[in-house]
């Protein structure tokens, strides 16, 4: 649905719900949050553009203020002068307006419309007391992951886990500055790029084998040698805080490891969720 608020002639936000369960999926602690989207700048000068998760509405002006303070992160492409916009993260804090880091080198700076860019954030969310953090790239080969220390701008903020839950809707601002498409949400680059990835840059389990009846249970998951992972299990994928262990040394290619459900009392449960992260 678009909003104005008295800004130009253009300048509109528009915003869609997320229903509860997406929203708890993308913003569980210690998973990943990625967006990714097409963009075409059209290279004459003009405000900002926003586009992200929020707690609350954007408002149509040029500064992607929410209608009331609150919380959200997300990509700008924020004028610097003239026709440059420089691309960066967003965070909003308990404030109507965000916080930025962005490219020292504008990316876009007319005159004339630039190439299309295929845009991507990445959000790592880590319990309260550890700082999450935010990244933003220009991603020009789909089958790998990029390394977040080639990120053109990043930033970390922390919250607590009730805090990002509450990032319930999705916004968009612009006043006709560029070209925006194919936006897509997920926990992982595979889920937001629509190609191929190379199966040796994502994290993953490859194999869970159980028995009925057996306490024990054995993971897979790809991995490179002398990389020390951690693993984690939920009841109901929202709450990760659970180790089965937090310090596994990876090997060449593949690691599979053994535990002992019974020895975290959970031998009986009906219905468990794995996961494994790099430490």
């Amino acid at each position: 649905m678009p909003t104005n608020a008295g800004g130009r002639v253009g300048q509109v936000a528009c915003f869609s719900p997320i229903d509860a369960v997406a929203t708890a999926g993308l913003t569980a602690d210690n998973s990943t949050m990625w967006m990714t989207f097409l963009f075409e700048d059209f290279g004459f000068s003009g405000p900002d553009f926003g586009i992200g998760l929020h707690s609350e509405k954007m408002i149509g002006n040029d500064n992607q203020d929410l209608e009331a303070p609150g919380f959200g992160i997300g990509f700008g492409i924020v004028a610097t002068g003239g026709q440059a916009r420089n691309i960066g993260t967003a965070v909003y804090n308990d404030a109507v307006n965000f916080t930025r880091q962005f490219e020292e080198t504008p990316t876009f700076n007319g005159p004339a419309a630039s190439e299309t860019f295929f845009l991507a954030m990445k959000v790592n969310w880590k319990p309260e007391g550890t700082p999450d953090e935010i990244f933003v790239f220009i991603i020009d080969n789909l089958t790998t992951e990029p390394d977040e220390a080639d990120a053109i701008a990043s930033d970390t903020f922390d919250w607590d886990l009730a805090t990002q839950q509450s990032l319930d809707v999705f916004n968009f601002s612009d006043t006709q500055v560029g070209y925006v498409d194919e936006i897509r949400v997920g926990n992982s680059f595979g889920d937001v790029v629509g190609g191929t990835i190379a199966s040796s840059s994502l994290l993953q389990i490859t194999k869970i084998a159980y028995t009925p009846g057996d306490p024990s249970v054995s993971l897979t998951w790809n991995s490179k040698e002398g990389t020390s992972y951690a693993v984690r299990y939920s009841r109901d994928m929202v709450n990760w805080d659970f180790d089965l262990d937090d310090a596994v040394l990876g090997t060449a290619d593949s690691t599979t490891q053994t535990f002992n459900l019974s020895e975290f009392g959970i031998e009986n449960e009906t219905k468990l969720y794995f996961r494994v992260e790099k430490q």
